[in-house]
């Protein structure tokens, strides 16, 4: 009966080239495999950041397992999620005695119930049971911290939701920025657990060495020496698509499935690929899948000898021919089938065992390496992305509410969010406090919007709107937030607006009711030009009224306004164009089915009238005048000896603020040497009484 080399009987043989211990990639090839994946997430966009209140290039607190500030840790969010892959391996003696623990929880065997490390019994959680905290709160299990109480998990995906939480709501913004630290920081722990199961030893429980620290292994040590500065190419050059999947808990296995399925991280790399002390074994001919893992099997794997050069643990490389499997794997997210690739190399040493009666064993080493590299590590890079990508799936917009008073916070995430919706506001110190009656609880479908939240304070300078709850079908929960600029509480209609000083910039909300019917809108720009616009405050801000270009005098509008098509009661005012510090202008919408009067106005509109006396004699001219007022023509007045004028009443506004021209042309010039008798000065006729104008340019005040 022949005899299979256990993975004990292996080590003490001292195969050449290949590796005897559990496998993890270091900290610095971690590094550079989370920086590519969030250039491929949601976090390379700086809007991302902007969004949630914080500034994409600013720097932030990175800081120990044990909860230390790193000295000199406070970088840019890229490199502080890097070094948050990188931390997931370090280890201190703070809380326990020689703990190396950590890395204990990070392997799980998709084809064996999701079990975690086992070595003479169970080291570790489940890797996604630690990274997630999705089905409760966990510690370490190791023999030496359960004693003192286990070294609680304080970077999982449910830590970072919290952190990202109180990243939102509390007061001070430093203590902010700090848990948005934490954030980024915590995340690069969770995404350290996805590339670890693009390790086959982290899905087939294959133990650490219990005489080298387990972060160090053979595999770590060569992608680390020889690889991990071919890494950028090497994912580049073998693009992979970033996944998205309902829960969090997909990006290790498919939930729920009773058949190999090739998706999730662990469960691809467990059913595509051996490690050490889990490879193929074959009886000459035929490749045998190895007998306690029933993926890969020997379909379609065949055995060839090829001349290969593998890289010893002493550096130096060693080149001959070795018998190899090949066979396919299978992607069942992308690409479905690939071509062969070698699985696994024969021992070197494998022919002096099989004359001793032994059966053919194939493991992996560094020639086996560079063949996984091109698709483990680019799919190792894009499901961390996705997985980042999940973690703010949540995505809000807060706005006024489109009819009546009051904000909404909108769903604009792809799916349904079932929980707490909250409202807080800034202060311009950068404090921030709950808004009161600012808490509704509900379930929002995607594009849909809560009922209209409380008002907050007119100290606001920004309002924050937070979530917490589900979002579609993933049962932990998550956090999303949007920050804005405050705006303030619109004006009734009927309201009179004005500005003087300045008119740049000019921004007024103006609520008009739920009444549909004519609408009577007026602006007036004086003498000095401006530009107005109305438009309502919906999603395709739609034309109300507008001057188009900067314009002095008066105008007016009738608009039909219908609140039900247009899908707001609000109205969006603008006054813009002109920074002079002088100019001045005032305008007055009514409410729907209201006529304005001067009680809708900052000034009258009253009605005047100008003339020009009569004169006598022989020397007085005949002609006439042109008026105009705020450059709107006001009538002509004509003059002859003996004869006055007086024009048709004009409406115009009361005020300081009106510009008369007077252009006076003569006909016909009185006859020199006589004299021209009576006043020929032109006047106007307020409610005031008579005055009188002097020629050309005029100010006059209209009572």
């Amino acid at each position: 009966m022949k005899k299979t080399l256990s993975w004990m009987n292996w080590v003490a043989v001292g195969v050449l080239g290949t590796v005897g211990t559990a496998l993890a990639y270091e900290p610095s090839t971690h590094t550079t495999l989370t920086a590519l994946a969030f250039d491929r997430s949601r976090l390379s966009d700086p809007s991302l950041l902007t969004d949630l209140g914080f500034n994409p290039s600013g720097t932030y607190r990175e800081i120990t397992v044990d909860g230390v500030p790193v000295t000199g840790g406070v970088r840019l969010p890229r490199e502080v999620v890097a070094y948050g892959a990188a931390a997931e391996d370090y280890h201190t003696a703070g809380l326990c005695p020689s703990d190396w623990t950590r890395p204990f929880n990070h392997f799980f065997d998709p084809q064996h119930g999701g079990r975690a490390l086992e070595w003479g019994g169970v080291l570790g959680h489940p890797s996604p049971d630690w990274a997630l905290e999705d089905n409760g709160q966990v510690t370490t299990r190791y023999v030496s911290c359960l004693a003192a109480g286990g070294r609680p998990q304080n970077f999982s995906y449910r830590d970072a939701q919290a952190n990202l939480y109180a990243a939102l709501i509390q007061p001070n913004p430093t203590d902010r920025d700090n848990s948005m630290g934490m954030v980024l920081q915590t995340l690069g722990h969770v995404v350290h657990h996805v590339q670890d199961m693009a390790q086959p030893a982290h899905t087939r429980n294959e133990a650490h060495s219990p005489i080298n620290p387990p972060e160090r292994a053979w595999i770590e040590a060569y992608t680390e020496g020889y690889a991990r500065v071919n890494i950028a190419s090497i994912v580049n050059n073998n693009p992979y698509p970033v996944p998205s999947f309902a829960r969090a808990r997909d990006y290790w296995v498919t939930s729920g499935a009773g058949s190999p399925m090739y998706v999730g991280m662990a469960e691809y790399t467990s059913q595509n690929f051996v490690s050490q002390s889990t490879g193929f074994q074959s009886n000459g001919s035929t490749v045998l899948a190895n007998p306690e893992f029933p993926l890969p099997n020997g379909q379609g794997k065949t055995i060839e000898t090829r001349t290969v050069t593998i890289r010893l643990r002493d550096t130096n490389t060693l080149t001959g021919p070795m018998q190899v499997v090949t066979g396919p794997i299978y992607d069942g997210y992308a690409f479905g089938s690939q071509p062969n690739r070698v699985l696994a190399t024969q021992s070197l040493v494998d022919r002096m065992l099989q004359n001793s009666g032994f059966s053919m064993l194939f493991g992996v080493n560094s020639y086996v390496y560079e063949q996984q590299y091109p698709v483990l590590l680019p799919r190792a890079v894009s499901f961390s992305a996705g997985l980042i990508n999940h973690f703010f799936a949540g995505k809000l917009s807060v706005s006024r509410a489109a009819s009546g008073p009051g904000w909404v916070i909108r769903n604009e995430a792809a799916e349904t969010m079932s929980g707490q919706f909250e409202l807080y506001y800034q202060t311009t110190t950068g404090q921030r406090f709950p808004v009161s009656g600012g808490t509704w609880g509900g379930t929002v479908a995607a594009g849909q919007s809560t009922p209209a939240l409380a008002e907050p304070p007119n100290t606001a300078s920004k309002v924050v709107a937070v979530f917490v709850g589900t979002i579609g079908s993933e049962s932990m929960l998550r956090t999303a937030g949007r920050v804005t600029d405050y705006s303030a509480p619109p004006v009734p209609c009927g309201q009179a607006l004005s500005a003087g000083g300045s008119s740049e910039g000019f921004n007024q909300l103006m609520e008009m009711g739920s009444e549909a019917g004519p609408v009577q809108i007026e602006f007036e720009a004086y003498q000095i030009p401006d530009k107005f616009e109305i438009r309502a405050e919906n999603s395709a801000q739609t034309l109300v009224v507008t001057t188009t270009n900067m314009v002095s005098g008066w105008r007016n509008w009738t608009y039909q306004f219908n609140p039900a098509s247009l899908g707001t009661s609000k109205f969006r005012i603008r006054v813009t164009g002109n920074t002079d510090p002088a100019t001045l202008w005032t305008a007055s919408v009514s409410c729907p089915n209201k006529t304005l009067t001067n009680s809708d106005r900052i000034q009258d509109r009253i009605s005047i009238t100008f003339g020009v006396g009569a004169t006598s004699g022989a020397g007085c001219n005949t002609g006439y005048t042109s008026i105009t007022v705020n450059g709107t023509p006001a009538g002509t007045l004509h003059f002859s000896p003996g004869v006055g004028d007086t024009s048709s009443p004009v409406t115009v506004t009361a005020g300081t603020h009106q510009q008369v021209v007077l252009q006076t042309t003569i006909t016909t010039w009185g006859t020199p040497g006589f004299t021209c008798s009576g006043n020929g000065s032109v006047f106007w006729n307020d409610r005031a009484g008579r005055h009188y104008l002097s020629g050309g340019t005029s100010w006059i005040s209209i009572q």
